[in-house]
């Protein structure tokens, strides 16, 4: 079975491979934005962006999923869907209009907003977000009742035949939010600017695509951030009550690339010097992930290869920590080599970065397991959003850079989405140049230009 992700349409398809036919499609339903916030706006307010994480009534998100997997788990099976959102553009035909502008001409053929959404025109509430134009419009009324953006900026777990069993909701936005207090990182920014909030307009930071994989009896999965960068860890081994593991980032927000590369290239710039300044930003733009288990990795320990479509540079993240696979003997015409003698290397411990310090690189790669200092605990879950427009004050920082995020609406009842999993697995994820890591995992990191 092969399970295909209808992006436009919002929707997953099942084909039975051996007959070469779809015998099912379901849709993937909506995120209500009147209990799971966002930041919506980059202009909250004009000039001076904040970021306000906000729920908003009437407003929906599409997650339109790009990158999809799946995965067994007690016997069942799993869709896993990277929440990006794409609108429909095809020759004269074009879906999205931004909020304040239906009704006008700037989006012909549409209609106002209904009183109950009126006061979302203003660019500090939706009035700059995009939405689809074919969605909450009510005849009889002759306006939109309610509105549909792009994305869930997420992403879900569903069964087999299409039930929803876990969704991340603003979990993503709220882990950037507090990383932006606390590290380098630029909130909702773009994958060639380093401009804050410029992204919180359309999708933020955009869940382009995952890969599954499983280590020591446990199941993870890795979500790339398109715009933002990066890649994001949840143990999905109960899917209903997935949890946050870890999150790094390879990205140096100190050079904004689009800008930089249109200056270097208007002032007659060589290819060398246009391919090192593109090196010097790290990764951006990552679009395709896989993982590779230990026993088909090189190096005997389980991978993580990321492809970014910006920087054009394939990266390839080994999970120090994992349990290494036995190297298969050589082939030989005598008999079997005796095991070595030689002790295996001890693992090394690290300890966890101060408060505010980025961690120090990861030697390129280690062969021997890396073991971390135990994450901190989660804090304390925030309070439950409220059904009105409400704007949430940007979190205070951190007092530890690997401190977790709160706890979002969409998770499992009762349980904490971000709390570390205490799994068997310790994770140690190293990266030379720029390092966001939120909580226990390190990686260390290949990297090569396409």
């Amino acid at each position: 079975i092969a399970y295909v992700a209808m992006q436009e349409a919002n929707a997953i398809a099942t084909v039975d491979l051996a007959s070469a036919a779809v015998t099912d499609v379901f849709g993937l339903g909506f995120i209500d934005r009147g209990t799971v916030p966002l930041d919506a706006s980059d202009r909250d307010p004009e000039d001076a962006p904040t970021i306000n994480i906000a729920t908003y009534p009437g407003l929906y998100g599409v997650p339109m999923p790009d990158g999809v997997h799946s995965y067994q788990s007690n016997g069942e099976t799993y869709i896993v869907t990277a929440n990006e959102g794409d609108a429909r553009e095809w020759g004269d035909y074009v879906e999205p209009a931004r909020v304040k502008d239906l009704g006008t001409d700037d989006a012909p053929g549409t209609g106002p907003l209904c009183e109950n959404l009126a006061s979302y025109e203003d660019d500090a509430a939706l009035g700059r977000l995009e939405v689809t134009t074919e969605m909450g419009f009510d005849d009889e009324q002759g306006c939109y009742s309610e509105l549909y953006a792009y994305g869930a900026r997420s992403f879900s777990i569903y069964s087999a035949d299409g039930e929803l069993v876990f969704d991340s909701g603003s979990q993503f936005e709220e882990l950037g939010a507090r990383l932006s207090e606390s590290t380098p990182l630029v909130f909702n920014s773009g994958h060639d600017d380093n401009e804050f909030d410029s992204r919180s307009d359309a999708k933020g930071i955009e869940p382009e695509n995952l890969t599954i994989g499983e280590i020591d009896g446990r199941t993870y999965a890795f979500i790339g951030f398109e715009r933002l960068g990066g890649v994001v860890v949840y143990d999905v081994t109960d899917p209903a009550a997935s949890t946050y593991v870890e999150y790094v980032n390879n990205r140096s927000f100190d050079v904004s690339l689009g800008d930089a590369y249109e200056e270097l290239e208007a002032s007659g710039g060589s290819e060398e010097e246009l391919a090192a300044l593109v090196n010097s930003v790290g990764d951006l733009g990552p679009e395709g992930l896989d993982f590779i288990p230990a026993d088909a990795s090189p190096t005997g320990i389980p991978m993580i290869v990321v492809g970014n479509e910006v920087t054009g540079t394939t990266t390839l993240y080994t999970l120090d920590g994992a349990p290494v696979a036995a190297p298969s003997p050589e082939p030989t015409e005598t008999a079997a080599p005796a095991p070595s003698e030689e002790p295996s290397p001890e693992p090394t411990e690290t300890a966890a970065p101060a408060p505010g310090e980025e961690p120090a690189p990861a030697e390129e790669p280690s062969p021997a397991p890396t073991e971390t200092a135990a994450p901190a605990p989660a804090e304390e879950p925030s309070e439950e959003p409220t059904p009105a427009p409400t704007e949430t004050a940007a979190p205070a920082p951190a007092e530890d850079p690997s401190a977790a995020p709160s706890e979002q609406p969409a998770a499992a009842p009762g349980e904490d989405p971000l709390a570390p999993t205490g799994g068997d697995v310790t994770w140690a994820i190293g990266l030379g140049g720029a390092v966001l890591i939120a909580a226990g995992i390190v990686i260390a990191r290949t990297r090569s230009r396409a």
